[in-house]
């Protein structure tokens, strides 16, 4: 094992990592113990950027959080589903009828977006299934759709990481790091715009006990805080605080606890070279946002990898777990596994 530590908590990081390519994406049913992650080899044998006509089939799998070393299982794949599936980000809904819901972004092509609706079914790991509901689909608003969260089991949240479809004018954005991506809101059948001047939208996560919505923007290292109306979550969003964050951030998830978990690089030039083919690994990142009594955002780096040599440009830091002993999963757009730790409090 490979022993890191931060300030304040000590991040383990177990041997041998966890075989899924392209885990960029992880939410976790608590209750159920079980982590479901989205996995799309997005990188050719060469080091190559894949576009989506070009990638392999995606899929879904189910992570075993009672066991060390953690058990995996294919949930979904193109091939069983029988049809395009490319995974993005996830979000895991549970209401309190017993509803169970996974709504997943993928990628059919290069500009043909939606989000598949799955129920999950079974409480156990060795029985949880998924079984697709719809997909739902919007060309109008699902511009650059990178992740979404869900506020039911109908209605979500969506980001737009660009304003433009055109591949030169995304360039643009990021290089000039122009406020011109989104955050949609739909219903489960209509979408409309209600956050924009963004600049790269990426992980979003809604706080229910405090009334806000969180919406990480990757290039401008920032996490935009809204406030957010559990009564009316259509309508427009609004006059947003920002907290400074000390790396580009990406999805953003809950632990138990009420802390937000972000995977995120310190560099997002070497993110982009890294993506690009030019570099072979690229620098890793885990963000802890914990909140005062007031509801006040604190930000913290809770684990560096400066090199990129145990996981590189890392998209997602899940949390299970309470007490001074939990585990942590950190996933990855690009590589081929994601890595499971131990982490402790100092």
């Amino acid at each position: 094992m490979q022993e890191l530590t931060a300030s304040k908590l000590k991040v383990i990081v177990r041997d041998p990592p966890i075989d899924i390519p392209g885990p960029e994406d992880i939410v976790i049913d608590h209750a159920a113990n079980i982590a479901f992650v989205a996995s799309q080899q997005r990188m050719s044998a060469a080091g190559k950027l894949l576009q989506a006509e070009d990638m392999p089939g995606g899929s879904v799998f189910a992570v075993d959080l009672s066991t060390t070393p953690p058990a995996k299982r294919l949930l979904a794949d193109q091939a069983s589903l029988g049809f395009r599936f490319h995974p993005r980000g996830c979000s895991f809904f549970a209401g309190g009828n017993g509803e169970r819901r996974l709504m997943v972004i993928s990628d059919r092509t290069e500009a043909d977006h939606v989000v598949e609706i799955f129920d999950v079914v079974g409480a156990a790991f060795d029985t949880v299934a998924l079984r697709h509901v719809r997909p739902i689909a919007d060309a109008d608003h699902f511009v650059s759709p990178n992740d979404l969260v869900a506020v039911d089991g109908d209605c979500f949240y969506v980001t737009n990481d660009h304003g433009a479809r055109n591949v030169l004018l995304r360039s643009l954005e990021d290089l000039f790091a122009l406020p011109v991506s989104t955050v949609v809101f739909c219903d489960g059948s209509r979408c409309h715009t209600v956050a924009k001047g963004i600049v790269f939208a990426n992980g979003i996560a809604i706080d229910r006990a405090r009334g806000r919505l969180y919406v990480a923007a990757t290039r401008s290292k920032k996490l935009h805080v809204y406030a957010w109306d559990a009564g009316d979550p259509a309508k427009e969003l609004t006059g947003s605080d920002a907290v400074d964050l000390p790396g580009c951030p990406d999805n953003l998830e809950w632990d138990e606890d009420g802390n937000l978990w972000i995977g995120a690089d310190p560099s997002f030039v070497q993110l982009a070279l890294y993506a690009a083919g030019v570099h072979s690994t690229a620098p890793s990142q885990v963000l802890r946002v914990s909140f005062d009594d007031a509801g006040n955002p604190h930000a913290e780096e809770v684990w560096r990898d400066g090199k990129g040599e145990t996981i590189s440009a890392s998209s997602v830091a899940a949390v299970h777990g309470k007490g001074p002993v939990r585990r942590l999963l950190i996933g990855q757009p690009f590589g081929k596994f994601l890595r499971d730790c131990e982490l402790r409090s100092a």
